[in-house]
């Protein structure tokens, strides 16, 4: 076929990393050290007749996959892009819910994300979406999503019938700019900002934090989820916030499992981070992070209060954050400032 009738584009990338965990005064953790294969991706990008797209994206290292079901697929979408105001897209992707997790962990200037978005960010999920990227011709001011997803993960089959309900909402007041990756690494003179509010909905998930974690034996719970989120950049300067809501129906659940009585906890939470980076020059940069997360309400007992907060360099090659370097330093801990100190070391190549 012609090229203007089917294109289609193979990327790759790995990251290799070496860490180190350090125990806190509480003792619960231990002393590690590892070297690991973080992620390893195989992505194909196509185009079929102008306005259909196609996303498939492989991962191969054991963290790409869940432990329970060890499943290297993680993207497959089909999009129909004819209709500026109104795209649809269908398939397994992340659910448009918040910033940090709709960056590529390719794009982060961090080599892990804030632990407060793990705890309260919607992951992947099979569904179907309207969306636009340039709602009402705006040169890509204002942006939005709206779907209805399964509601409990990746490809999962679960015997509830509840689903998941999202949407979001994007403004630039300043002008369109590449939003997505982390840094700024061209350090435009432009002041360049983006607002993101999301909500969702997702009715009876069988899983403990909505569309992650390990699964109820007694039934789902319905959750409510809020996020909002902001990224400013600006002559090498960078900064990204947002804060998470997470606000399950009932509390708690009791029944029989075998011949033993069994409580499930829901949880509910909400937290924020803020985190932060400047280019030095055209290949170094400096970034620092902090985090908090706070149960609320009659909720999961093991759901405790936490603070994150680290700091690093990215040593880069010229290509961006497709060839470079990341040292890390993480604290993770309660508000005594009591947990778990880590160093990371990340090589990544993507090309």
């Amino acid at each position: 076929m012609g090229k203007d009738v089917f294109e289609l584009g193979l990327r790759a990338r790995i990251q290799f990393r070496f860490s180190h965990t350090e125990p806190g005064a509480d003792g619960a953790s231990t002393r590690t050290n590892e070297f690991i294969i973080r992620r390893a991706r195989i992505q194909l990008d196509g185009t079929f007749l102008t306005d259909f797209k196609l996303k498939m994206q492989l991962g191969l290292a054991p963290r790409d996959m869940e432990a329970d079901a060890p499943n290297p697929l993680r993207d497959a979408q089909i999009s129909y892009t004819r209709l500026r105001d109104l795209s649809v897209r269908l398939g397994q992707g992340k659910v448009q819910f918040d910033r940090h997790r709709l960056t590529s962990s390719s794009a982060l200037i961090f080599p892990e994300r804030a632990d407060v978005m793990t705890e309260l960010t919607l992951d992947r999920d099979v569904g179907a979406e309207l969306y636009s990227n340039d709602l009402f011709g705006l040169s890509g001011r204002l942006s939005y999503a709206l779907g209805v997803w399964g509601g409990d993960g990746r490809n999962r089959f679960a015997p509830n019938s509840g689903l998941l309900y999202a949407a979001r909402v994007q403004v630039l007041p300043f002008g369109d700019f590449d939003v997505m990756p982390e840094g700024d690494h061209t350090r435009d003179r432009r002041f360049r900002m983006a607002i993101g509010l999301a909500g969702a909905r997702n009715v009876d998930t069988v899983r403990t934090r909505s569309t992650t974690g390990s699964f109820f034996k007694l039934g789902g719970f319905s959750y409510w989820h809020a996020t909002a989120d902001l990224v400013m950049k600006w002559r090498g300067v960078y900064l990204l916030a947002a804060g998470f809501m997470r606000l399950a129906d009932i509390a708690s659940r009791t029944g029989t499992v075998g011949n033993e009585e069994v409580t499930e906890w829901s949880r509910s939470a909400l937290g924020a981070f803020a985190q932060a980076a400047v280019m030095t020059c055209d290949y170094f940069e400096l970034m620092a992070r902090y985090g908090f997360l706070e149960p609320f309400g009659l909720t999961d007992p093991n759901l405790l209060q936490a603070h994150q907060l680290g700091g690093g360099m990215n040593f880069y090659t010229g290509a961006g954050h497709n060839l470079k370097l990341s040292v890390e330093y993480d604290f993770a801990g309660n508000a005594r400032f009591v947990g778990t100190h880590t160093v990371r070391v990340q090589a990544q190549m993507y090309f």
